[in-house]
Protein backbone atom coordinates (compact mmCIF):
# COMPACT_ATOMS: atom_id res chain seq x y z
CA UNK A 1 0.00 0.00 0.00
CA UNK A 2 1.75 3.25 -0.97
CA UNK A 3 1.72 6.27 1.30
CA UNK A 4 0.36 8.60 -1.08
CA UNK A 5 -2.47 11.35 -0.12
CA UNK A 6 -5.84 10.92 -2.39
CA UNK A 7 -7.62 14.22 -3.41
CA UNK A 8 -10.48 15.10 -0.93
CA UNK A 9 -13.07 14.80 -4.24
CA UNK A 10 -11.88 11.16 -5.45
CA UNK A 11 -14.28 8.38 -4.96
CA UNK A 12 -12.88 4.95 -4.28
CA UNK A 13 -13.62 1.85 -6.15
CA UNK A 14 -14.84 -0.98 -4.27
CA UNK A 15 -11.30 -2.73 -5.96
CA UNK A 16 -9.41 -0.01 -4.18
CA UNK A 17 -11.88 0.12 -0.47
CA UNK A 18 -11.28 -3.98 -0.09
CA UNK A 19 -7.86 -3.29 -0.75
CA UNK A 20 -7.26 -0.64 1.86
CA UNK A 21 -9.83 -2.69 4.37
CA UNK A 22 -8.19 -5.62 3.90
CA UNK A 23 -4.35 -5.05 4.39
CA UNK A 24 -2.87 -6.72 6.62
CA UNK A 25 0.38 -4.46 6.94
CA UNK A 26 2.43 -8.04 6.20
CA UNK A 27 2.08 -9.52 3.13
CA UNK A 28 3.61 -7.35 -0.14
CA UNK A 29 1.19 -5.86 -2.10
CA UNK A 30 1.17 -5.09 -6.09
CA UNK A 31 3.35 -1.33 -4.73
CA UNK A 32 6.35 -3.40 -4.54
CA UNK A 33 6.42 -3.22 -0.55
CA UNK A 34 8.70 -5.89 1.07
CA UNK A 35 7.24 -8.39 3.97
CA UNK A 36 9.02 -7.26 7.42
CA UNK A 37 8.92 -3.64 6.18
CA UNK A 38 10.53 -0.59 8.69
CA UNK A 39 7.03 1.31 8.02
CA UNK A 40 4.14 1.26 9.23
CA UNK A 41 1.12 2.85 7.59
CA UNK A 42 -1.64 4.78 9.76
CA UNK A 43 -4.90 6.71 8.17
CA UNK A 44 -5.32 9.90 8.95
CA UNK A 45 -8.72 11.75 8.39
CA UNK A 46 -8.71 15.60 7.59
CA UNK A 47 -10.58 17.28 10.03
CA UNK A 48 -12.89 19.50 8.42
CA UNK A 49 -16.29 21.24 8.55
CA UNK A 50 -18.73 19.95 6.52
CA UNK A 51 -21.99 22.34 5.05
CA UNK A 52 -24.82 21.64 3.35
CA UNK A 53 -23.27 22.76 0.42
CA UNK A 54 -20.12 20.43 1.01
CA UNK A 55 -21.03 17.35 -1.16
CA UNK A 56 -17.10 15.64 -1.19
CA UNK A 57 -16.49 12.68 0.76
CA UNK A 58 -13.83 13.23 3.33
CA UNK A 59 -10.15 13.23 2.75
CA UNK A 60 -8.28 10.71 3.79
CA UNK A 61 -4.43 11.29 4.16
CA UNK A 62 -2.14 8.15 4.39
CA UNK A 63 1.20 8.86 6.35
CA UNK A 64 3.59 5.93 7.38
CA UNK A 65 6.01 6.19 10.69
CA UNK A 66 8.98 3.89 11.28
CA UNK A 67 8.43 0.91 13.37
CA UNK A 68 9.66 0.17 16.76
CA UNK A 69 10.33 -3.25 17.15
CA UNK A 70 12.04 -4.50 21.02
CA UNK A 71 14.17 -7.66 20.98
CA UNK A 72 12.03 -10.75 22.05
CA UNK A 73 13.05 -14.36 22.56
CA UNK A 74 11.89 -16.75 20.23
CA UNK A 75 9.32 -17.93 22.23
CA UNK A 76 7.67 -14.42 22.86
CA UNK A 77 7.71 -14.09 19.17
CA UNK A 78 6.22 -17.37 18.15
CA UNK A 79 3.21 -16.99 20.52
CA UNK A 80 2.56 -13.49 20.60
CA UNK A 81 2.76 -12.96 16.57
CA UNK A 82 -0.66 -13.89 15.73
CA UNK A 83 -2.26 -12.08 18.12
CA UNK A 84 -0.01 -8.46 17.45
CA UNK A 85 -0.52 -9.03 13.48
CA UNK A 86 -4.50 -9.30 13.79
CA UNK A 87 -5.00 -6.63 16.59
CA UNK A 88 -1.94 -3.96 14.76
CA UNK A 89 -4.21 -4.37 11.37
CA UNK A 90 -8.00 -4.24 12.47
CA UNK A 91 -7.61 -1.35 14.45
CA UNK A 92 -6.85 2.12 12.71
CA UNK A 93 -6.65 5.26 15.43
CA UNK A 94 -7.42 8.41 14.49
CA UNK A 95 -6.80 11.42 16.57
CA UNK A 96 -10.13 13.43 15.73
CA UNK A 97 -13.07 12.83 18.04
CA UNK A 98 -15.63 13.26 15.62
CA UNK A 99 -16.02 11.47 11.59
CA UNK A 100 -18.83 12.56 9.11
CA UNK A 101 -19.68 10.42 6.47
CA UNK A 102 -21.05 11.19 3.09
CA UNK A 103 -24.83 10.91 4.22
CA UNK A 104 -23.44 13.62 7.16
CA UNK A 105 -23.88 10.44 9.87
CA UNK A 106 -21.89 11.77 13.07
CA UNK A 107 -19.73 9.26 14.16
CA UNK A 108 -17.64 9.39 17.24
CA UNK A 109 -14.13 7.83 17.65
CA UNK A 110 -14.22 7.93 21.36
CA UNK A 111 -16.59 6.11 24.27
CA UNK A 112 -19.14 8.69 25.76
CA UNK A 113 -18.71 10.26 29.06
CA UNK A 114 -21.05 9.20 32.01
CA UNK A 115 -24.00 10.93 31.77
CA UNK A 116 -25.63 12.07 35.05
CA UNK A 117 -27.90 10.06 36.45
CA UNK A 118 -31.73 11.04 36.32
CA UNK A 119 -32.41 11.90 40.06
CA UNK A 120 -36.21 9.86 39.77
CA UNK A 121 -33.04 6.34 38.93
CA UNK A 122 -31.88 7.02 42.52
CA UNK A 123 -32.90 5.09 45.45
CA UNK A 124 -32.91 6.68 48.60
CA UNK A 125 -34.99 4.21 50.75
CA UNK A 126 -33.83 0.40 50.92
CA UNK A 127 -36.34 -1.94 48.99
CA UNK A 128 -37.43 -4.87 50.38
CA UNK A 129 -40.15 -5.96 53.08
CA UNK A 130 -40.36 -3.24 55.94
CA UNK A 131 -41.96 -3.79 59.61
CA UNK A 132 -42.49 -7.23 61.20
CA UNK A 133 -41.26 -8.60 57.68
CA UNK A 134 -37.96 -7.27 57.45
CA UNK A 135 -36.83 -9.38 60.55
CA UNK A 136 -38.18 -12.40 58.67
CA UNK A 137 -35.77 -14.50 56.32
CA UNK A 138 -38.27 -17.18 55.54
CA UNK A 139 -39.74 -16.56 52.19
CA UNK A 140 -43.06 -18.65 53.17
CA UNK A 141 -43.18 -16.59 56.24
CA UNK A 142 -43.11 -13.39 54.57
CA UNK A 143 -45.53 -14.61 51.92
CA UNK A 144 -47.91 -15.66 55.00
CA UNK A 145 -47.66 -12.06 57.06
CA UNK A 146 -48.46 -10.45 53.69
CA UNK A 147 -51.25 -12.71 52.04
CA UNK A 148 -53.25 -13.43 55.36
CA UNK A 149 -55.75 -16.25 55.65
CA UNK A 150 -58.92 -13.75 54.82
CA UNK A 151 -57.45 -12.83 51.66
CA UNK A 152 -56.83 -16.17 50.49
CA UNK A 153 -60.53 -17.62 51.59
CA UNK A 154 -61.44 -13.98 49.82
CA UNK A 155 -60.14 -15.27 46.54
CA UNK A 156 -61.35 -19.15 46.94
CA UNK A 157 -64.78 -17.37 47.48
CA UNK A 158 -64.57 -15.53 44.08
CA UNK A 159 -62.42 -17.87 42.28
CA UNK A 160 -64.26 -21.08 42.45
CA UNK A 161 -67.92 -19.45 41.16
CA UNK A 162 -65.77 -17.89 37.96
CA UNK A 163 -64.67 -21.06 37.22
CA UNK A 164 -68.03 -22.71 37.00
CA UNK A 165 -69.21 -19.96 34.98
CA UNK A 166 -66.57 -20.62 32.42
CA UNK A 167 -66.90 -24.04 32.25
CA UNK A 168 -70.62 -23.75 31.38
CA UNK A 169 -70.05 -21.41 28.81
CA UNK A 170 -67.43 -23.82 27.57
CA UNK A 171 -69.92 -27.11 27.75
CA UNK A 172 -73.18 -24.78 26.43
CA UNK A 173 -71.70 -23.32 23.21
Amino acid sequence: MSSSRPSGGRNFTDAELARYLNYDGVTSDSDGETEGSETEDYLEVKDSEQTDEDDEPMEVISTSSPRIESPVTLEESTSSQNTDISRDTCIIYLPQTVLRGKDRHVWSTKKPQSLRTLSSNIVRISRGPTSQCRRENDPLQCFKMFITDEIIDEVVQWTNPEIIVKQQKLFSH
